[in-house]
């Protein structure tokens, strides 16, 4: 079998848009991860169209998850981002991220995870009742802890070193 070495560099120039180094799937901090409020969650495909799904009367923690969508896999999503709104609610919050290209300076990561996918983008969101926002952003902060999201840039302490030493060597 010949292969067209032309067309599988084009291949796989193109494909390289989708590459995220940054992956890191630990059964180890899973387990870590403390349930320290029972979180409900809700899922909205991403997109214009969707966003009157998403309630103007709650905050809480949210995620972005990329679902492929192929071969009648039952769950197949690979998560992506991991963010909180207290000040906000999810609804307005969403529509930032319906704006995040039309911004002068859009977050680069942002930009790239919303438009990568666009078809096959979800915002998973959990309301959470807290009034000083703590609980929110400790939420928050175990999600991250637990999952890595190849598209957060912030992480505690801890898991910044952990993730400069997995990446950095």
């Amino acid at each position: 079998m010949a292969y067209d070495l032309v067309k599988l560099r084009d291949d796989a120039s193109d494909l390289s848009w989708y590459r995220i180094d940054t992956y890191i799937l630990s059964p180890v901090l899973w387990s870590k991860y403390p349930d320290r409020v029972v979180l409900t969650w809700s899922e909205v495909k991403f997109g214009e169209r969707y966003a009157a799904c998403v309630p103007d009367d709650k905050i809480g923690v949210y995620t972005f998850f990329v679902c492929p969508e192929i071969a009648n896999y039952p769950t197949l999503a690979y998560p992506l981002y991991v963010g909180m709104t207290a000040e906000q609610s999810f609804r307005k919050r969403y529509q930032q991220y319906l704006r995040e290209s039309r911004k002068r300076k859009p977050r680069p990561l942002i930009l790239k995870m919303l438009t990568s996918w666009p078809d096959n983008l979800y915002f998973y969101y959990a309301p959470i009742d807290d009034m000083d926002h703590s609980m929110i952003e400790q939420v928050e902060r175990d999600l991250i802890s637990a999952l890595l999201p190849p598209f957060n840039h912030r992480f505690p302490a801890e898991i910044q070193l952990l993730r400069k030493l997995i990446f950095n060597g």
